[in-house]
């Protein structure tokens, strides 16, 4: 096991996470609905991306921005964006040498609600779902603004792959 979010990689087995294909040469690497706790989200996906092979596929599952809420539910404390551009996903994953046939869809058909949830984390489910088309922008804010109606809007969703060149 190693950190993913240092930003020198921890590797507890030595250098064997650093040059072991067993660690190294995956076919798939998915991160879903976690980018939006990382303070570092291009971090996160540079090092998903250094454990690729070549022609492999990186997938992210995540939010597009939404107005960030105002509640004191504990999961909120570790949410540290709210939610991602597709524009700034498409270059995190340039960054990270994963441009290949990049394409990002939102998910349509998904609902998650801003807040009401009640399986402790902050409203937002995890799982699989449908596809769609793209929009959103980004946001670094943590708990910022509140909206009266904010237990009736709903998050939207997307999904970015690329291929590791």
């Amino acid at each position: 096991m190693g950190d993913l979010t240092s930003p020198a990689p921890s590797t507890p087995f030595g250098s064997a996470l650093e040059t072991d294909p067993a660690y190294t040469a995956f076919d798939v690497a998915v991160v879903s609905l976690a980018l939006h706790h990382m303070d570092e989200p291009s971090l996160v996906v540079r090092r998903l991306a250094e454990r690729l092979r070549p022609g492999g596929v990186l997938v992210v599952v995540d939010f597009l921005r939404h107005e960030a809420t105002a509640v004191s539910h504990a999961a909120r404390k570790s949410v540290a964006h709210d939610g991602f551009a597709i524009e700034d996903v498409e270059r995190m994953f340039e960054d990270a040498g994963c441009a290949g046939g990049f394409a990002a869809t939102e998910m349509k058909g998904v609902e998650f609600p801003s807040l009401g949830g009640d399986h402790g984390h902050g409203g937002h489910q995890h799982g699989s779902h449908a596809h769609g088309h793209p929009s959103g922008g980004d946001s670094h804010h943590r708990g910022a603004g509140h909206h009266a109606d904010a237990a009736t809007r709903e998050r939207r969703a997307f999904i970015a792959r690329g291929v590791k060149l």
